[in-house]
Formats: structure tokens, C-alpha cells, sequence
């Protein structure tokens, strides 16, 4: 995989769309040590200090049908919580919450945007945005359950390192996600957060209370 690396970026997003716009082809990677215009879901903003975290932007070509795009989170999620599990011991409270924030306890250190550029019956292109706490140990007071892998560990992590070891395990899971999508689901649902415990879920912009055992067929959520 290709690896564009920028010491400072509005967002490794917004770089993805110019790039593929422009006519690079899938895959590759946009890493940056700083965004000014990080994105988050919807209007949210992704707040990072610069040089402490890892954000990064995967664009591939997924070859799924547009009905299975849920798989690109599954697999992207399933690749952070492998990743995370080489540096924090209690693996065990290392979850995933539907659809697409990594949670250690009950804080966030993790959290994936993803879009998707259909043509036809098939994904043309998946820009996958990653933004790991890794090295931050002070976040704003707006931000309510934030934590790293520093505030877990006590220590410094190498983000060049980390980085290495995502994209090797993220590309092994995106070759299993054409191959069989199934292993990754099982793990996906395995690892959810508050799995069969009520919490509150945005889903189409609404916050309700939802008792989650699984995904359905089309990726949201069953329970």
C-alpha cells in the first residue's frame, strides 16, 4: 500500500477525495502528524493535539456490493481492536461500539468515518478515516469520556510503529472481508460494546435505547 505521509493537513479525508479526484488509484494511505480540519461524524469535528495520535486515511477498492458495505466498518473495527491488543493488557475491555467507535471501559480511544463511492452494482472507492488517541494524555473538558493508549500504558508509543502494524493487519482484514466476511462478523459481534445490555444508539440522527445482540444482514443493529 501506498503511504502519503504530511506533517500537517486540513484532513486526511479531504486529501483522499483530491487524490482520487485527481486520478490516484486505490490503495493507499494518508498519514498526517496534524490535522487543522480533522472530520468527525456528521458536523463533528475530530480533535487531536498535533504529533500525539495517529490519524490516518485508508482508500481502497472494497470489490463488495453496495448492500454489504457494512463489511468496510466490520473490518476496520475488528483491525483496531487486533491493534490495540498488542498494547493495552486488559484486552478484554477493549470493545467496539455500533457502529464504529472503539471503546476501552467505557471511554472512547478510537473513532472511524467512512465513505463510500458506488458505481453501479459495485464500491468504486472507500475513503476510511482513523483517528487513534495513542499519545495525548489532556483533552477538552466538551469531550466526555476520552482516553489513549498512554493514559492506559504509562508510556510513550512509537506512532511510526503503530502505524506499520495497522496497515499489515488492516490489509490482511481487508482481503478477509472479500474472502470470508464471516469470521470478521463474528468477531465484530463478539466484541461489541454493551453487548446484550440496553445503551443508547444514534441511528438516522436519533438517540435511542437499544439492547444490541448482533447486525442484521445490512449491518445496523438486531436486539
Amino acid at each position: 500500500m501506498k503511504i502519503i505521509h504530511h506533517q500537517t493537513i486540513d484532513s486526511t479525508n479531504l486529501e483522499a477525495k483530491r487524490l482520487l479526484n485527481a486520478g490516484e488509484k486505490p490503495p493507499f494511505l494518508i498519514f498526517a502528524a496534524e490535522q487543522t480540519e480533522g472530520k468527525g461524524q456528521g458536523e463533528h469535528i475530530w480533535e487531536t493535539q498535533a504529533g500525539k495520535n495517529l490519524t490516518c486515511s485508508f482508500v481502497i477498492e472494497p470489490k463488495i456490493e453496495p448492500q454489504s458495505q457494512y463489511l468496510i466498518t466490520v473490518a476496520i473495527s475488528v483491525s483496531i481492536k487486533i491493534l490495540l491488543e498488542k498494547y493495552i493488557l486488559q484486552t478484554h475491555k477493549i470493545k467496539i461500539k455500533w457502529p464504529n467507535d472503539i471503546y476501552v471501559g467505557d471511554s472512547k480511544i478510537c473513532g472511524i468515518l467512512i465513505n463510500n463511492k458506488v458505481l453501479g452494482n459495485e464500491i468504486q472507492s472507500s475513503i476510511i478515516g482513523v483517528g487513534i488517541n495513542v499519545n495525548q494524555t489532556e483533552f477538552p473538558a466538551h469531550l466526555p469520556n476520552p482516553i489513549s493508549i498512554k493514559l492506559i500504558a504509562g508510556e510513550d508509543i512509537s506512532i511510526d510503529e503503530l502505524l506499520k502494524e495497522f496497515i499489515a493487519i488492516a490489509e490482511e482484514n481487508f482481503l478477509l472481508m472479500q474472502r470470508n466476511p464471516q469470521e470478521l462478523i463474528s468477531t465484530y459481534t463478539n466484541n461489541l460494546y454493551k453487548l446484550n445490555e440496553p445503551a443508547m444508539y444514534n441511528i438516522n440522527g436519533q438517540f435511542v435505547e437499544r439492547c444490541i445482540s448482533g447486525i442484521d444482514e445490512f449491518g445496523g443493529i438486531k436486539g
